[in-house]
């Protein structure tokens, strides 16, 4: 008889197959099975990556294994927890809970949502507690719903009369995690504003209620050193829960303005990005990742090949300690990436801004990885840093520049001939509806501020349901304060289509190699087009991105090569 972790082996080598073979529903089964049997790393991530940007069809028989398997995951370390996101709100929100909380969100202006059975199952239930602490929630429903169920325990926790918010515990401690990574993105009525200096006020008089009444304030600001001192003798039998707020609100921040100071400018530089650009990136770095996938590390060669199939480059040769520039490294997520991937690489991380330079530095101190050379400059000054490199990344970057030709161009003046380079830029055609979003707020003069966020996000919700700039909606990165204001308000961007991408390659001296796409996208394009094997016709592309205008909703993300010199 086997084992529960010989049989969950099994599944997982079973569904490893089953996706290989293109059949993704019977992999899906098959690694939630493997889950439900035994929790393992392998088995998480290959369900994490397999579910990225899928929703499960609502429905009320769901088995019980698929809400336990997703809960198992989202515990499960090395993974990147928002991949698990769209699924779980797709299991959550069944089709007889959905119109019940709709119901109650729409019922009064007093939010009865307490007394609703349907809101409360949901906002007590372990996936979603779990859902709230490792995810950022990416749902306007959930979000209605969370922002006023932190309204509604607000004025609660000012009723003498009322002892309710113990029963509120987990979903209030989940809730003040879910508003600090959202930047406090939610929505803050003129009356809450009022009740909070009301609750701050409850809390100095009343200690002994502070275990329930600060994560209540910590849901809605960041807490203060002395706020916490405060309320630490509540948290005598949870010091785990104190420990986590006062490393989110305090010690991380502090560390990520040491590290920030600490960074090498580089020297001989001149700045030439745009103030506006610049202050963005100083004032909300994003994103605000937390963890990703582990991986174990290859030639880079190895990886672009897999990268590119079912190209097959010849003459690959970078080297077993390829020196790598990350150009526009942000918040460091590539970063740790690039290191767990590449064997052997030296890894140079460049960016404009201090704020992303920390918050960069600091997670990647956190995921171990220490051995990174982080610089604050602007990639038009590439040259000041040495000797060519042999792979550069640039993904999310040139299309924010004044001319991002220009930008590219330096960068591949300083890639070794027959190095590397993976580049990322926004589509025209798979971008139109963020331009629609984009225009209807241009008439409003809204300010890049909290305020001025929170207000955009509200008038791109109260679009027409026919308008196309409602469907930044389904956008994850609409749900948190400093994506929101990069997708709606950032002062410049420059979407490209291929016929332009294919201009600047031969303008270069670049050869394409490849898009980085997903198995699905592959096999419909060989589909497309048998007569172009190695999928590298851009002009083949072009059609197909035309046939199917969502393919590159993320961005055009490729890979080229700097042609060698002629001998």
């Amino acid at each position: 008889m086997q084992t529960r972790e010989a049989e969950a082996a099994s599944l997982l080598d079973q569904a490893r197959v089953s996706a290989e073979f293109g059949n993704l529903e019977e992999s899906l089964l098959l690694l939630l099975l493997s889950i439900d049997r035994a929790v393992t790393p392998a088995a998480c991530r290959s369900l994490a990556l397999l579910l990225r940007g899928c929703r499960f069809v609502p429905r009320d028989d769901l088995p019980h294994y698929v809400l336990t398997s997703l809960w198992s995951a989202l515990g499960c370390e090395g993974i990147d927890h928002q991949d698990l996101h769209d699924s779980a709100v797709g299991a959550l929100l069944s089709p007889s809970r959905t119109p019940a909380i709709e119901r109650a969100l729409e019922s009064s202006p007093t939010h009865p949502i307490l007394s609703s059975d349907a809101c409360v199952r949901l906002l007590t239930d372990e996936l979603f507690i779990a859902l709230l602490r490792r995810t950022i929630i990416a749902d306007r429903t959930l979000e209605r719903l969370l922002t006023v169920a932190r309204s509604t325990l607000l004025h609660l926790a000012l009723d003498p009369e009322k002892q309710q918010l113990v029963r509120w515990q987990a979903f209030l401690d989940a809730l003040a995690h879910q508003c600090f990574w959202n930047e406090y993105v939610f929505d803050v009525s003129a009356a809450e504003t009022t009740k909070l200096d009301a609750l701050t006020q409850h809390m100095t008089g009343q200690p002994d209620r502070a275990r329930a009444l600060l994560p209540l304030l910590a849901s809605y600001r960041r807490l203060s050193l002395s706020e916490l001192a405060l309320a630490a003798p509540a948290y005598a039998t949870d010091r785990d829960e104190f420990e986590r707020l006062h490393a989110l609100h305090i010690d991380l921040p502090a560390r990520e303005r040491q590290l920030a100071v600490e960074v090498t400018e580089l020297q001989g530089a001149s700045t030439r990005t745009p103030t506006a650009t610049r202050m963005l990136y100083e004032e909300n770095p994003f994103p605000r990742w937390r963890t990703t996938y582990d991986d174990t590390p290859a030639r880079a060669e190895l990886r672009i090949v897999r990268d590119v199939q079912p190209h097959a480059p010849q003459h690959l040769d970078l080297g077993p300690r390829p020196r790598v520039l990350i150009a526009g490294c942000g918040t460091g997520r590539q970063v740790v990436e690039v290191r767990r991937r590449y064997r052997g690489a030296l890894i140079t991380a460049l960016d404009l801004s201090r704020a992303s330079l920390g918050y960069a530095r600091r997670v990647a101190e956190d995921h171990c990885v220490t051995d990174v050379d982080f610089v604050q400059g602007d990639l038009h000054d590439v040259r000041h840093l040495g000797e060519p490199f042999d792979l550069v990344f640039c993904g999310g970057v040139l299309h924010h520049l004044e001319r991002p030709e220009a930008g590219w161009r330096a960068l591949a003046e300083h890639v070794r001939p027959g190095g590397c380079m993976r580049i990322a830029l926004y589509s025209l055609r798979a971008r139109q509806h963020v331009r629609a979003a984009q225009d209807a707020l241009r008439a409003h003069d809204i300010e890049p501020t909290p305020h001025g966020i929170r207000r955009a996000r509200g008038i791109i919700a109260s679009l027409p349901r026919e308008h196309p700039g409602r469907r930044v909606l389904a956008s994850h990165s609409f749900y948190t304060m400093s994506m929101a204001r990069d997708l709606l308000l950032h002062p410049r961007e420059h979407a490209v289509d291929l016929p332009r991408i294919e201009a600047m390659l031969a303008a270069l001296n670049l050869e394409f190699l490849g898009f980085v796409s997903s198995p699905r996208v592959k096999r419909e394009y060989a589909k497309a087009f048998p007569s172009d094997p190695n999928a590298t016709s851009l002009l083949n592309w072009e059609n197909f991105e035309g046939r199917h205008p969502e393919i590159f909703a993320g961005m055009f993300d490729f890979w080229v090569r700097k042609s060698l010199p002629d001998a």
